[in-house]
């Protein structure tokens, strides 16, 4: 992915950033976007530039970080760039300055971007000798030198060692005596420096030891963050003995020395300034990405186990890993699903309790209600029943207390009497005629007696003589119903509750010889009885 792709995975601001004394440095800060699938940066990369060399050249290989997740810092030194704040004549600065006071302070500014966040320093040529000029050059956790060494002559072929005499010891301050200052191009600078700035790095050249013997800081062996050095075989200003040499400024720092060789790396020419051309960016590039890559988890493996070292020995339990707080925020999640399920069982049991308790309020309602109803039929009809027994009571009370309708019942008697013996002449007027039709028609069955059955009501035929008995005997019955009820007065003699008596035929009333009606006619024949004798009736 080239610098131009990588446009939409990253953004770019310029900003200020403070010095150790309190000058303001121009800078400019590269963060990853949302598209390359972060929410934050892993990392923050500080880029220490070469000696006279603008932050705007390192802006593709800054690109390149901050798409893949790196945030970068890029800054220029006070009198270089945006940093310089007066002619370049004019300018005081000094490359001392450049180390203690602005890679100092970039290094504060770091601290204060991102708690917490891994820090890395690139340093680039002269940039590799100023982490030794900072106070507290751990404040970056690993560092990364590109074409960084001394530049002393015994680093060099003795066929170089006289010209480089001469670039230090009689070219350098005859192009300052002249211009007042530094011209581009004269060493590895782009652009202009100040007069102090060069003549300094001068005086590190002459010194076997370069800035650590020449300046005496303590920076050099307080170092301990690991280095990881690359040096290339056509570097005019950077040899691999020099790039050692500079290594071994660090006593107390774990470092690693990569020499390359072009062909080594895939490319024509690399030279002093070629590792951060974009024409390097596919070939690289990639190894500064990878170191990043590899040196980011053991720098968090390490902080963590310091942090943890640090707890034990105030005698705190020892802090969670992130797979540990992953798994304790995976548990909570699920203990607050099963909280909300069992409150939504709890919810569902009472609602249904609450339907099932008012299901039952309105059957025993509806049972109540029922109760209620049934009880009011019975009264009512407990009324009506009163209100029968009571008419009745009054309707027999009336016909107590008047004759009329017990005439009436009287008279009903008596026609009903005249009517069956109405009717028992009829058949045996009937019985007479049939009796002569056959012994007309047939003598034989005129011999026999009589017994013969009624073709139409299926009922014996009695002969003549029998027929008039029984309708003397109805007649009788029907003269001894006509006859009034005559009570019998109540007295104490006899011990009867006065049972009421009627006089029968040729009696007395109120003897013992006198009998009821019942008695008189309890053997009177029924309508089923084949005959009926005169001898049977009293």
């Amino acid at each position: 992915m080239s610098s131009k792709d990588a446009i939409s995975y990253f953004l770019s601001k310029d900003l200020r950033i403070t010095a150790k004394d309190g000058l303001p440095l121009a800078a400019t800060l590269y963060e990853p976007t949302a598209a390359t699938g972060l929410t934050a940066p892993l990392c923050l990369v500080i880029i220490n530039s070469e000696a006279g060399v603008k932050r705007s050249f390192y802006e593709p290989f800054a690109e390149h970080l901050a798409g893949r997740g790196a945030a970068v810092l890029t800054y220029d030194y006070r009198g270089i760039g945006g940093s310089l704040t007066s002619e370049i004549r004019e300018a005081e600065a000094s490359i001392t300055q450049w180390g203690k006071l602005d890679a100092a302070g970039a290094l504060d500014w770091a601290q204060q971007y991102i708690a917490k966040l891994p820090v890395f320093v690139i340093a680039h040529g002269l940039g590799g000798q100023l982490v030794g000029l900072t106070e507290e050059p751990d404040q970056a956790n690993e560092y990364l030198f590109i074409a960084s060494g001394l530049d002393h002559h015994l680093f060099w072929p003795k066929t170089d060692r006289m010209r480089r005499n001469w670039r230090y010891g009689v070219k350098l301050p005859m192009l300052i005596r002249t211009f007042g200052y530094l011209p581009r191009g004269s060493l590895a600078n782009s652009t202009d420096l100040p007069a102090a700035a060069a003549l300094r790095i001068a005086k590190w050249a002459r010194d076997e030891d370069g800035a650590y013997g020449v300046e005496k800081t303590p920076g050099f062996e307080a170092l301990t963050a690991p280095i990881t050095a690359y040096s290339f075989s056509d570097d005019e200003w950077t040899s691999a003995i020099a790039a050692e040499g500079l290594l071994d400024c660090y006593p107390n720092a774990r470092s690693v020395h990569i020499p390359l060789t072009p062909f080594r790396a895939g490319v024509e020419e690399i030279g002093h300034d070629g590792f951060f051309n974009s024409a390097s960016e596919d070939l690289l590039w990639p190894r500064a990405t990878e170191w990043l890559r590899r040196e980011i988890p053991l720098v968090m493996a390490e902080r963590e186990a310091a942090e943890a070292a640090e707890r034990e020995a105030q005698g705190l339990p020892p802090k969670p890993t992130k797979q540990q707080i992953a798994r304790a925020a995976k548990l909570r999640a699920i203990a607050g699903t099963e909280a909300a399920r069992k409150a939504a069982e709890a919810a569902a049991i009472a609602e249904q309790e609450a339907a099932k308790q008012a299901a039952e309020e309105d059957e025993n309602a509806r049972r109540s209600s029922r109760r209620r109803g049934a009880r009011a039929g019975r009264r009512a009809r407990r009324s009506v029943d009163n209100a029968v027994r009571a008419a009745g009571s009054a309707v027999r009370a009336a016909v107590s207390n008047e004759g009329a309708p017990a005439d009436a019942t009287e008279d009903r008697r008596s026609a009903l009497a005249e009517r069956r013996a109405e009717r028992a002449q009829r058949r045996a007027a009937r019985a007479e005629a049939q009796q002569k039709d056959a012994a007309a028609s047939t003598p034989a069955i005129a011999a026999k007696p009589s017994g013969d059955v009624d073709q139409a009501t299926g009922m014996p035929i009695p002969n003549a003589d029998e027929a008039r008995r029984q309708a003397a005997a109805i007649a009788r019955m029907a003269k001894a119903s006509e006859q009034p009820k005559v009570p019998v007065p109540r007295g104490d003699s006899g011990g009867e509750a006065g049972a009421a008596r009627v006089v029968g035929d040729g009696g007395t009333s109120g003897g013992t010889g006198n009998k009821s009606i019942r008695d008189q006619f309890r053997r009177v024949p029924t309508r089923r009885q084949k005959s009926v004798r005169d001898t049977d009736v009293e």
